[in-house]
């Protein structure tokens, strides 16, 4: 019996629990995994406005792939609303294949990348915590979960970003043990693109210059050696911000840093901000094709591409969200005037006067809510979206079907992936609570922790968008976390099951 055990151990280690080193297997293996995935959803996807297309389009997607069209054909990269992360490789691409073919080498680049990315990762991880078991904990958890791997598939900027996270932070790991420039270098380069696809993780230069000097003050290096690397790593997105910046002066006359709108520029001709931030207001869902969305409750609701999202609705609202301003009947009235705008029928300038009406009634609600119930507006509200922000399946679109319409075998793999992703959420917070208690933590630890508390505080609390997929870049590092976790409570659990059993 001990000796088939044997056999089996060594067998598992030949096969599953290689040397880290060994490159080839690991990246190899994630591509199996990840490909997986990637073919499930081209099974399910339907044709798209780009014939040839064996992909997925979001509702972004033109956003990103329409100025770089534009500056092939007419010199000018527009509308410019989007910064050119995603151009990055689109342009090339396309300047010398057909756009299905180029966005066809898009998702396969995004799976490949993703794949190395989840070595890089695992790697990290070992090097932070300085634990082989780690390493294929993190590995194995990561390959196999849905969550990130979702989004492989489709042409939005999801996938590049989060493989651009993990590849900034594999080479800032490897410069905390080399002390090599290049590895800072590189790292500046990864994160200046994850920024030029998603500006709202500019705020991380902040963060690794901080772990720089928090990692100076523990090995108590020089002031000089600080500035110097704090600089270095700074560079690529200082050259490649100024260059973006002196383009947008060249064109708009005004400074414009990272972007100049936060919505779709259609989106400020209609009523489409002042709903989202009404309903915002008190902690309801702005995100409108989701059927629990509270904002559906309006009826049909003007998305900023143009779109309409359908009647049906499950969406209800919350009874204490009325002020001295508005009650549900004003509500009602607001639903019926948006209704009547949407209408083919509406002349424009009658769906013109509803809009301002519309907008203005929205503008003194949304006040009311904020002088009226400061709790709901600053507290209640940003936890209720916090909750919607993580409590959900974590599949939500791993099927193009309802639940109720899947076989046995998808909703045995529907809920595989759901248990992975809400073990994933429950021990990373478990996790992060852990190393807050503790007295010294290592300096990229500080970085993984802090880019996950980043979008749990950012997205609910001070956006207030719960857009599922805006966590996807930090679910790497969650489950770092959570690996980490579960292997410090094991070490826990064993010793004190020990004592137990020997006292």
């Amino acid at each position: 019996m001990q000796s088939t055990s044997n056999s089996f151990l060594l067998v598992l280690k030949k096969y599953f629990l290689r040397n880290h080193d060994d490159w080839k297997f690991w990246i190899g293996l994630a591509v199996v995994f990840k490909s997986a995935i990637f073919f499930l959803q081209l099974s399910q996807f339907n044709a798209t406005e780009i014939p040839g297309f064996i992909g997925a389009m979001g509702g972004d997607t033109n956003s990103y792939l329409t100025p770089v069209e534009n500056l092939i054909v007419g010199g000018t990269y527009a509308p410019d609303y989007r910064m050119p992360g995603y151009a990055f490789l689109y342009f090339p691409l396309l300047m010398i294949f057909q756009k299905a073919t180029a966005c066809n080498i898009m998702i396969i680049l995004q799976v490949f990348m993703a794949s190395a990315s989840v070595y890089l990762l695992s790697l990290t991880a070992r090097r932070c915590f300085k634990s082989d078991a780690l390493f294929y904990l993190v590995f194995y958890l990561y390959a196999v979960s849905s969550y990130a791997n979702l989004f492989d598939a489709f042409l939005l900027t999801d996938s590049f970003c989060t493989s651009a996270l993990i590849f900034s932070a594999y080479f800032f790991s490897q410069f905390t043990e080399r002390r090599l420039s290049r590895y800072l270098v590189a790292s500046g380069l990864f994160l200046t693109w994850s920024v030029f696809l998603r500006p709202v993780y500019l705020p991380l230069l902040l963060f690794y210059c901080v772990v720089l000097l928090y990692e100076a003050l523990i090995v108590k290096r020089s002031k000089a050696s600080v500035v110097r690397n704090v600089a270095i790593f700074i560079i690529p997105f200082a050259l490649t911000e100024s260059a973006w910046m002196i383009r947008n002066y060249n064109v708009h006359k005004k400074l414009v840093p990272l972007t100049q709108s936060f919505y779709y520029p259609e989106a400020e001709k209609t009523y489409t901000i002042e709903l989202i931030d009404f309903v915002k207001a008190w902690g309801g869902d702005r995100t409108w094709w989701n059927p629990n969305a509270e904002i559906r409750w309006f009826g049909l609701v003007e998305s900023q591409e143009g779109r309409t999202s359908p009647l049906e609705t499950n969406a209800t609202l919350p009874e204490n969200i009325f002020t001295s301003r508005f009650n549900i009947d004003s509500l009602r009235m607001i639903k019926n005037y948006i209704q009547k705008i949407n209408e083919k029928e509406t002349p424009a300038d009658v769906a013109n006067a509803y809009t301002t009406l519309v907008k203005t009634k929205l503008n003194a609600y949304t006040l009311s809510v904020k002088e009226e119930k400061p709790f709901l507006y600053y507290i209640e509200a940003p936890i209720l979206l916090l909750k919607k922000f993580f409590v959900h399946s974590g599949t939500y679109n791993l099927f193009n079907r309802p639940f109720r319409e899947l076989s046995y075998l998808e909703l045995l793999v529907k809920i595989f992936y759901s248990m992975i992703y809400a073990g994933t959420i429950v021990f990373g917070v478990a996790g992060i609570f852990w190393m807050g208690i503790r007295k010294t933590i290592e300096p990229l630890a500080v970085f993984i922790v802090a880019l996950c508390l980043y979008s749990i505080l950012l997205f609910p609390f001070v956006l207030r968008q719960i857009e599922f997929r805006y966590f996807v870049p930090a679910y790497p590092f969650m489950t770092i976390i959570a690996c980490y976790f579960l292997l410090t409570l094991g070490r826990i659990l064993k010793g004190r099951f020990s004592k137990y059993l020997f006292k």
